[in-house]
């Protein structure tokens, strides 16, 4: 973000009109932009392309309706955890070799958490809709170590039916 923060900078110095933004945040590891206007979508689609990425990242720009749809899925791997930066890549390294059929690369990692009582990884990922097949025909189960896991994913509650508009109006007036 801060090399295309300097971009934005000296864009808006020179005498075109700047890129102007409502917001950004980051979910797990996709970088949302919400651009004000469409010359500054172009303007953000010309610019990305040109910014040196950390390893293993790619940046794209997309329309939000062009943004794969995601299922959150919560995954407990019991076991020996430090708090370690290297180690949750090697528990995914592991995961993703031990589950050739999953492209683990293409999941986004919005949480990893290393519990102590009882210790292990804690993460929740945001699955793509082949790979949740790929789960669901393995009944959600995925291979670690010596053992096998099951990933759960989250599940939309139902809106709960709830007082008619006009049972709330009479419960209000005076009796």
């Amino acid at each position: 973000m801060g090399e295309l923060d300097k971009t934005i900078l000296s864009a808006s110095c020179s005498k075109t009109k700047p890129p102007t933004f409502r917001s950004w945040s980051l979910s797990g590891e996709i970088i949302r932009v919400t651009c004000d206007d469409d010359l500054t979508l172009e303007w953000l689609k010309t610019k990305v392309p040109t910014l040196k990425t950390w390893e293993g990242a790619t940046l794209a720009v997309l329309r939000i309706n062009e943004l794969p749809k995601l299922t959150k899925a919560s995954l407990w791997i019991p076991g020996e955890a430090q708090a370690d930066l290297d180690e949750k890549k090697v528990v995914l390294r592991r995961l993703e070799g031990q589950n050739p059929n999953l492209h683990l690369a293409k999941w986004c990692t919005f949480h990893h958490e290393i519990k102590k009582d009882p210790r292990g990884h804690l993460f929740a990922f945001g699955i793509g809709d082949e790979d949740m097949g790929t789960l669901k025909a393995k009944s959600m189960r995925m291979s670690y170590a010596f053992i096998s896991l099951i990933i759960r994913p989250k599940v939309e509650k139902e809106a709960e039916p709830g007082p008619s508009e006009d049972s709330l109006v009479k419960d209000s007036l005076p009796t």
